[in-house]
């Protein structure tokens, strides 16, 4: 059940009782601006004063409003009070046509009640709440209060708080970050610049490197200034964080909330999953967008007429807490979240010639594309290739994680029983805030002889060739004679006119291209920057031939070219090839000549999966080779703009 608060304007003594078109025009306002959303229901109750005297008059106004054909209630109860007489009672209707950008034109119907009351006695007196039932679907107006003194009451305050505002005002959104949000304003209302406030919130203050802090940005639209739509986002640049997409609603749908006594539909935005990647104080930059309010008509109703304003988050600032010092054996400095491991080999008892595809898989919470490879230790009695890796992404409104698939094809090479040994994958997990070892049980495989040729236990390979047998042989018949002619024998073809110039034409082509080959080289050498200031432009068309390789499915040739692109574009930037680095090498150099930690290590995850699309079995799937893709083309943007410094060698 929910309960909706709505507060009223104050009323001065004479205009204790509204006319009807008042009371229409507010309606159709109401109902045009868009305060609920298609499909919802608002019923609400307003008092004009919390104080009268005891020969004063009191305002009750009831507000229902629904899509047209939806109030057929099935009951109405209205808030009521023993200590009140009704001097009147009133009720009018409007139809409004509601066509808000972004929610699906519809018909609205607004009802307002209103009831003059005065009162038996003094005190404070409590108005039961109302009910209202809407095919099975209950609501409620909050419980109204007022206080009657001897003689005049005393002026409604320009904000009467009919309803006073819970607790946590923000209690029901629906998400974790519900209490951080009301600190950020600390159950009161925020500061009056104007009826529209965006406001951003995160759910850590101190997180550790590597652990997901979770981004809510909310818009505040004061009931009355309602929102029509949103242009032009401004996301914030996050520099230090790796972002994840949580929740990026389409339509905006807002919470009706009241805070400070003032009615206001908060209005999810976005909301992300970071993961900062170094220790330190790190700023979330504001985001911005610009809000569009009203129906945009001029019937001569201010309220109705539309307009555009600009507004902005303030900049958020988090201490980002280093991990522990002295990891277990085997962690990676990244893997961080709650991980699971888990393996298995199928089939587990082959012949030789058949292979095992073992399947490890790491699921769980945390940043899945940060988190470290599982790595195969040598087994006994089998050839190992390198895996194929999947990864599959996981987003709820709270956590990101996924799952990552690696398959490993084993090749037994004798027989016997084998044992492929448990495996480990260490991280850190920041809800215990300690290390963690995930690990898998040995897994047995039986291999066999098969039934073609047979290897011996050594390894010795033993034939078993049939030999060849004479059929003629046994049955009196004699193989056939044919009588031949002698010829002059040909003159050998080395000595034959066009063997020798035939002979030396690869040579001398090869020497042309040498000589070739020298020259081009030699001009390269007149402008040693030439190839630097290049590189860019060679390997983003590298890129291109890679994305066409992408479009026509072609996974194997597609990783094949990424990687050639980014080891050919670092080895012209630093002037020296680095193909044959090995990963901890090629991060020394990239970080001597300029580029930081971090942009090294996602280089070396991006190489890393490009090795393991070209040499593993299978092919992964377009979304995440366009993911890539997208990655290396930063990577090299990113190098670009760190200008890397020319490798000096002896």
């Amino acid at each position: 059940m929910r309960t909706l608060r709505k507060t009223g304007s104050a009323a001065a003594p004479h205009r204790r009782l509204l006319p009807l078109l008042g009371w229409s025009l507010a309606a159709l306002c109401l109902a045009w601006g868009g305060s609920a959303a298609a499909g919802e229901v608002d019923f609400y109750a307003v008092l004009d004063k919390q104080e009268m005297g005891i020969d004063d008059s009191l305002t009750l106004t009831v507000t229902i409003s629904a899509d047209a054909g939806r109030l057929n209630e099935e009951s109405l109860r209205l808030p009521d009070s023993q200590d009140f007489h009704v001097e009147s009672r009133s009720q009018s209707t409007q139809m409004s046509f509601d066509m808000r950008p972004g929610a699906p034109s519809s018909f609205r119907q607004v009802r307002v009640i209103t009831m003059l009351l005065a009162p038996k006695k003094l005190g404070t007196f409590t108005f039961t709440p109302g009910r209202l039932v809407v095919r099975g679907k209950a609501y409620e107006t909050g419980a109204l209060q007022v206080r009657v003194v001897q003689g005049g009451g005393q002026a409604a305050p320009s904000r009467p708080q009919a309803n006073r505002p819970p607790a946590n005002p923000f209690a029901g959104l629906g998400d974790d970050d519900a209490d951080a949000l009301s600190q950020l304003f600390g159950g009161e209302r925020p500061a009056a610049d104007s009826d529209l406030y965006l406001r951003a919130v995160i759910d850590k203050r101190q997180p550790f490197v590597g652990e997901q802090v979770t981004l809510s940005t909310y818009l505040f639209a004061r009931v009355g200034a309602e929102v029509s739509g949103v242009d032009n986002p401004k996301m914030p640049k996050l520099d230090g964080f790796w972002a994840e997409d949580l929740e990026s609603p389409r339509t905006l749908e807002g919470e009706l909330k009241v805070i400070d006594g003032v009615n206001y539909r908060v209005f999810l935005v976005r909301r992300q999953a970071l993961f900062p990647l170094r220790s330190g104080k790190l700023t979330i930059d504001p985001m911005e967008l610009d809000i569009s309010t009203g129906m945009g008509f001029g019937f001569g109703f201010g309220a109705l007429s539309g307009r555009k304003v600009h507004r902005a988050a303030p900049a958020l600032a988090l201490e980002v807490q280093p991990l522990p010092a002295n990891p277990p054996a085997g962690f990676d400095g990244t893997s961080v979240g709650q991980w699971h491991l888990s393996a298995e080999a199928t089939p587990s008892q082959v012949k030789l010639g058949e292979p095992v595809m073992l399947k490890v898989i790491l699921e769980g919470t945390g940043n899945l594309h940060g988190a470290g490879l599982v790595r195969l230790p040598p087994i006994h009695g089998f050839k190992t290739y390198d895996p194929t890796s999947t990864e599959k992404g996981a987003a709820n409104k709270k956590v990101f994680g996924g799952k990552r698939t690696l398959e490993y094809l084993l090749m037994p090479e004798q027989t016997g029983t084998f044992e492929i040994p448990g495996l480990r994958f260490v991280y850190f997990d920041p809800a215990q805030r300690q290390y963690q070892v995930a690990q898998t049980d040995p897994i047995s495989v039986r291999a066999e002889a098969g039934s073609g040729p047979t290897v011996a236990s050594g390894g010795g390979a033993v034939g078993a060739a049939e030999r060849a047998v004479n059929v003629l042989g046994g049955t009196g018949l004699r193989p056939l004679r044919y009588k031949g002619e002698l010829t002059p024998a040909a003159a050998p073809l080395y000595l034959r006119p066009f063997f020798w110039p035939a002979a030396s034409a690869p040579v001398l082509l090869w020497a042309l291209g040498l000589v070739y080959s020298a020259g081009r080289a030699a001009l390269r050498q007149s402008d040693p920057n030439s190839r630097q200031r290049s590189a860019g432009a060679r390997a983003r068309k590298r890129l291109r031939k890679a994305q066409q390789l992408l479009e026509q499915s072609q996974p194997d040739a597609f990783y094949a070219e990424v990687s050639r692109a980014l080891h050919d574009y670092l080895g012209d930037k630093l002037g020296s090839p680095v193909l044959g680095l090995t990963r901890a090498e090629l991060t020394a150099r990239l970080q001597a000549a300029g580029l930081a930690e971090d942009c090294g290590r996602e280089l070396a995850a991006v190489l890393d999966t490009c090795d393991a699309g070209r040499f593993s079995p299978g092919g992964s799937g377009n979304a995440a080779m366009e993911k890539l893709w997208q990655r290396a083309l930063a990577l090299m943007d990113a190098v670009e703009a760190a200008r890397l410094s020319k490798e000096v060698r002896p």
